[in-house]
């Protein structure tokens, strides 16, 4: 996934269920470009699950990408 906008931007992770359900949650503020490293646990999940990432930069402008994976 690629996801680009103007910098500083806050980050946020979001794991939800088939359902949409939040199954966890991380919020990265403040990043600079280049790349960056967050954990959420799926120690408790199983089945398929979507990634959604949102960026959103000081302007309030935002982005999304989501994918969708299976959790065992």
């Amino acid at each position: 996934m690629q996801l680009t906008v103007s910098e500083p931007a806050t980050i946020t992770l979001d794991i939800l269920s088939k359902r949409g359900r939040t199954l966890g949650h991380v919020t990265l503020d403040q990043t600079s470009a280049g790349s960056f490293a967050a954990q959420i646990s799926l120690k408790h999940v199983k089945g398929h699950v979507t990634l959604r990432v949102t960026a959103t930069d000081a302007n309030g402008a935002s982005a999304v990408v989501a994918q969708q994976f299976r959790a065992r």
